[in-house]
């Protein structure tokens, strides 16, 4: 998993929860959690829900898991991009936003069109 702020995942759980007018116990009642001692602990961003609880949460709230995650969808493929750069060592030679914009957010730092977009630490591309 990306790195996660659980605290700001807690501020997005409590604002969807108070938007469905939903107590704490409501909630844990409709997901199957142990009460609301859980959904305070996630709210305070102590914890995150397993990947079924998120499923059933994220559908309850009328939302995905991304958003609970990373916020909108900007910030979510941000820390993707991020990700890849950190991880396998690239250096970005071109703006986040074209990044996006020709992988539609879905790539893979083997991708053919990601290697030709960035390039590894200390090297330049040919042209």
């Amino acid at each position: 998993m990306e790195n996660i702020s659980r605290t700001d995942f807690g501020l997005r759980l409590m604002q969807l929860r108070k938007t469905k007018n939903l107590s704490m116990q409501e909630l844990a009642n409709i997901i199957g959690v142990s009460g609301k001692s859980t959904i305070n602990e996630w709210e305070k961003g102590r914890g995150l829900p397993k990947k079924s609880t998120m499923d059933r949460l994220a559908t309850v709230l009328g939302t995905n898991s991304n958003y609970l995650y990373y916020g909108d969808l900007n910030a979510f493929l941000k820390l993707k991009v991020l990700n890849v750069v950190n991880n396998y060592g690239y250096k970005s030679n071109v703006t986040f936003n074209k990044l996006i914009d020709v992988t539609n957010g879905n790539f893979h730092p083997d991708d053919v069109i990601v290697r030709h977009i960035t390039k590894p630490k200390g090297s330049r591309l040919k042209r």
